[in-house]
């Protein structure tokens, strides 16, 4: 989710900055590399932010030129079938502690 605080519509400034963090991630699991550098100290104001454009050229964008007919097409580009997807299992967690006996029980 992406909030844009004093932003003035969700599809000129929020939806903006969510393409740029859904590419970003699509790229780091592509293996390609990202520029992702730390920010300094940036002075705030009041104004409302009315649009966000990024640039073109600034963004890495993974295309396919086939056009297939279910959408899962993307799956042929992103993992190729030389590099099978290696999934860990979820494990189911087990207790840490092993239950005791209550001093009532035992007084009974």
């Amino acid at each position: 989710c992406v909030m844009v605080e004093d932003g003035k519509s969700g599809g000129a400034v929020a939806g903006v900055l969510s393409q740029r963090i859904y590419r970003e991630i699509f790229n780091m699991e592509a293996g390609l590399n990202t520029r992702i550098t730390r920010l300094g100290t940036y002075a705030g104001n009041f104004d409302a932010f009315e649009k966000i454009e990024i640039p073109e050229g600034e963004i890495y964008s993974l295309t396919n030129n086939d056009e297939g007919e279910t959408g899962d097409e993307i799956d042929d580009v992103l993992l190729p079938e030389e590099q099978p997807a290696l999934v860990t299992p979820n494990q189911p967690l087990l207790p840490s502690i092993a239950p005791t006996p209550d001093q009532e029980a035992d007084s009974n």
